[in-house]
């Protein structure tokens, strides 16, 4: 309920990565509340442990301290484990009357929030204030017609339909994006536009290792269209938006959520690319069979409950994590029919028509927010 100190208003707590900033914009642009973007910028101490740091300011940045300051708001929307040491001292300062709503892996204990939003890759327990989506919220922009136009003229002008785009993203904590997986997808992705006779665009990230750009630069010098990343600094719109709107397929790349969010919201057929794993892959895969374990026996009954008290414990405030596992949200999406491993199975072969009904994955999470600041 609302105080006559509230503004009827959300801060929305940005930090350094914008696919997770795109996640919250994409949530608070659902909602009847204006959004107030506070941009932190944090110090070194935001690398302690969020049970540690509790309700406090302590890892902002000077300058990043000056704007949370009253009157506080309705509700606060953050995202990851930077945010939550914040998120708690408005909570706190409110007296408890501003919602708190988290998004991914908090990394604290899910009580200190009205409403976690998450996703399979992260390994959350449930619980009554958790909701898992299948993807996180997309923030892809709807590219304006002057966009549109530019990449036509550019780009796509004369090119034979269907459109496949190819996303290329990066390495992460258990995929490499190596040069030899560079050159394999390369030829796979023109592979299939040739099968299909139609056209290959490939776009790359921020986040695309320099020599995977400089690879797929050579190989598709003369076969397709290759666009590197483009600082929306330059000048220019980044054509990332326009190419997954006027694509007819897109074959994206394991390594990101957002990425595959972004893929699944324009409603076209989805590939997925599986990055090549090494032995930090498959040692992640084993830590988090062991979580996955423990998790199962603590929820059982008898002398095993007391045996992993202290267990139940760090997994409750967020000091023990699994590591994050990228196929626990991939393969229900093939499961479900809604994306396809890339390169397909033999005599596997999606039309290019076949438009995966995804565009609610995010409905959930609005209704349970809209509930929230109705309360």
């Amino acid at each position: 309920m609302k105080n006559q100190s509230q503004q009827d208003c959300i801060w929305l707590l940005l930090g350094p990565r914008s696919g997770d900033n795109a996640q919250i914009r994409a949530i608070a642009a659902h909602l009847e509340l204006p959004g107030v973007e506070k941009h932190l910028t944090y110090n070194p101490l935001h690398m302690v442990p969020n049970v540690l740091k509790g309700a406090s300011l302590l890892s902002l940045r000077p300058d990043a301290r000056e704007i949370i300051r009253p009157p506080w708001p309705r509700m606060v929307i953050g995202v990851g484990k930077r945010s939550v040491a914040i998120a708690r001292y408005i909570g706190e300062k409110s007296g408890g009357t501003t919602r708190l709503v988290q998004l991914g892996r908090p990394r604290a204990n899910r009580d200190h929030f009205d409403l976690v939003v998450t996703t399979p890759q992260y390994g959350l327990l449930p619980g009554a204030n958790v909701l898992e989506l299948p993807v996180p919220p997309s923030g892809l922009s709807k590219p304006g017609e002057d966009d549109l136009n530019a990449i036509q003229k550019q780009f796509t002008a004369g090119k034979p339909r269907p459109y496949v785009i190819l996303v290329a993203g990066g390495s992460n904590s258990t995929a490499t994006f190596t040069t030899h997986a560079a050159r394999n997808l390369a030829r796979l992705a023109q592979q299939r536009a040739n099968d299909l006779g139609g056209s290959l665009f490939a776009v790359a990230s921020p986040r695309t290792p320099e020599p995977v750009v400089e690879t797929l630069r050579r190989e598709f010098s003369a076969k397709a269209t290759f666009v590197p990343w483009k600082p929306v600094d330059e000048g220019q719109s980044n054509p990332y938006a326009a190419f997954l709107s006027l694509g007819d397929e897109i074959i994206v790349t394991s390594d990101s959520a957002s990425m595959i969010a972004d893929a699944l919201s324009v409603n076209k057929p989805v590939k997925i690319f599986q990055l090549p794993v090494g032995w930090q892959g498959r040692f992640s895969a084993g830590v988090s069979a062991v979580f996955n374990r423990f998790d199962r026996m603590a929820a059982g009954s008898g002398v095993v409950i007391l045996l992993l008290a202290p267990w139940r414990g760090l997994r409750a405030c967020g000091l023990i994590n699994p590591p994050r596992q990228m196929e626990l949200l991939i393969k229900p999406l093939f499961n479900n029919d809604l994306a396809q491993a890339f390169p397909m199975a033999v005599g596997e072969n999606a039309p290019v028509g076949k438009k995966p009904e995804n565009a609610g994955f995010s409905v959930d999470a609005i209704r349970r927010i809209t509930s929230l600041l109705e309360e």
